[in-house]
């Protein structure tokens, strides 16, 4: 029983180890930030909150006519 709880306890111990290392690696990498505009897309205002704007890019085939109807 002693053999098993010390297995134990050593598992969690350096299970903790390493998920609090990957997360100290994970806060070390900076975010950047959004492109204004992304190729071959359009952008438009999906929502505005306050004065804040939330732009949608949308992605369209070269040969796209207003009235195609294809699969989503």
């Amino acid at each position: 029983m002693k053999s098993y709880v010390t297995r134990y306890g050593a598992f969690v111990f350096g299970a903790g180890i390493l998920m609090g290392s990957l997360a100290a690696a994970a806060d070390r990498q900076k975010a950047q930030p959004a492109p204004k505009s992304l190729p071959n897309s359009r952008a438009e205002i999906y929502k505005k909150i306050g004065e804040v704007e939330l732009p949608i890019h949308i992605f369209e085939p070269a040969n796209h006519r207003p009235g195609d109807r294809r699969p989503a």
